[in-house]
């Protein structure tokens, strides 16, 4: 039996089929999964040392540091509603992609309109994870206010 690899060739000689191979091929398949995930982990580990920045690396290294640990919570209703670290970085990441499918890139400028809520800041967050400006503004503006801040700041 012959597995090969992307470097080398293995070589194995058979001697029960039954129980050996089956061994054999679940120890290569652990350890090149453990060997991609060290190197995974090592690759943003270094990235993540390299610069903490911005908000979204940040959030990021709380996603990864403090995963379950509450990031946001907030009083809705009369009861409270709390995300983790990990949910906000999901959520900040589905923004992000919903704004980068419509279009949105680095150095675009979005308007963002609402009141003093967890999703307005993820929103915001969004927007600098792919490069750009939020622009917020409060949902009680008054109408010429948030056209002076809209045509003087060029957001979509």
């Amino acid at each position: 039996m012959q597995i090969k690899s992307r470097k080398n060739v293995l070589n194995i000689r058979i001697i029960s089929t039954r129980f050996l191979i089956p061994i054999f091929l679940k120890k290569l398949h652990l350890f090149a999964c453990i060997q991609l995930q060290v190197r995974i982990e090592m690759t943003a580990r270094e990235t993540l040392d390299k610069k903490l920045d911005t908000i979204p690396k940040l959030l990021l290294d709380h996603a990864r540091q403090k995963g379950n640990s509450p990031a946001n919570r907030h009083k809705n209703f009369g009861i409270w509603q709390c995300w983790t670290w990990s949910e906000v970085a999901e959520e900040v990441r589905d923004l992000a992609c919903g704004l980068a499918k419509i279009g949105f890139q680095r150095g675009d400028k979005l308007a963002v309109i609402g009141d003093n809520r967890p999703r307005l800041y993820w929103s915001m967050v969004a927007a600098q994870a792919l490069g750009g400006i939020p622009v917020p503004l409060y949902q009680d503006s008054v109408a010429e206010e948030m056209v002076h801040v809209l045509e003087n700041s060029d957001a979509k």
